[in-house]
């Protein structure tokens, strides 16, 4: 850590000098290197930093993962192909999910599903089955489900109460 302390201190210092254009090129990825390899040597020598919990191998892998469905949550995604993504095990995976979030996986995709597709019905005018197809959902009963079991309604009434909200309909309007 004092060898990147001072770093630090010899990058303010380059700040206030002017540089050559050609330095300017490589001090960026320099920078870029060496915040990588804190972070590896954190990672190794968890015993010698202040928040373990910041640098873990664990969490660093959540982070891929929860990144990985956040970018992929209108496919299929298996935990298989989660895994085989990050490469690790899947019951590893599962069981490191669990232990590090509290919820498995399955689960954490299916609220990011619903999230974006609460999104979805708030700001488009997409048919509902649409919404479902771009959310990652091809069998709309199962999409209904599992709407209804995060939000506590429907689609549809969802829908119907966020239309009412933006007051784009009339309740007569809703009913036909």
């Amino acid at each position: 850590m004092d060898s990147l302390l001072s770093y630090q201190k010899l990058c303010l210092s380059m700040q206030k000098d002017s540089l050559t254009a050609s330095m300017m090129i490589y001090r960026q990825p320099l920078h870029a290197m060496l915040l990588y390899f804190a972070r590896i040597l954190a990672a190794l020598k968890p015993e010698k930093r202040l928040d373990s919990r910041d640098f873990s191998s664990r969490s660093i892998l959540m982070e891929q993962v929860k990144c990985l469905v956040r970018q992929n949550y209108s496919e299929s995604l298996s935990l298989s192909d989660i895994a085989a993504s990050v490469y690790t095990n899947p019951s590893y995976l599962s069981r490191v999910f669990k232990e590090e979030t509290g919820i498995p996986p399955s689960l954490y995709i299916n609220q990011i599903r619903i999230q974006n597709a609460r999104k979805l019905l708030e700001d488009t005018e997409e048919l509902i089955i649409d919404i479902a197809v771009a959310c990652g959902y091809n069998y709309i009963p199962h999409f209904n489900r599992v709407f209804k079991e995060h939000t506590g309604m429907t689609p549809t009434a969802y829908l119907k109460s966020c239309r009412r909200r933006s007051g784009i309909f009339s309740d007569q309007d809703l009913e036909s």
